[in-house]
């Protein structure tokens, strides 16, 4: 009997991960306020699948020789150009696409 070497190798499922699998697109990135119990904050999220990406739990800004940590009066003022959406918690993983 001859050795055929396969034409590719076959996936393995993991033992360790049960993550999921690669999307089938690209994800595009646009910049939101997340607002979660009253509490706004930045992050992006995918436009075709609705995955959130770098949430930003304290924005700061440097005054001087220091930085001061902006309140959510300060943070709507300073971000008043973004869309804002309303998420559960700031765990979650992807916004529902219908709501927007």
């Amino acid at each position: 009997m001859v050795d055929e070497e396969p034409k590719y190798l076959k996936k393995k499922k993991s033992n360790t991960s049960k993550s999921k699998s690669k999307s089938n697109h690209k994800h595009n990135y646009k910049y939101v306020l997340f607002i979660c119990e009253n509490k706004p904050y930045k992050g992006s999220y995918c436009t075709s699948c609705g995955r959130i990406k770098d949430i930003q739990f304290f924005l700061t800004e440097k005054r001087g020789t220091y930085y001061h940590v902006l309140n959510k009066d300060e943070v709507y003022e300073k971000f008043k150009d973004l869309d804002r959406i309303a998420i559960e918690n700031t765990t979650q993983k992807y916004i529902v696409m219908e709501d927007l």
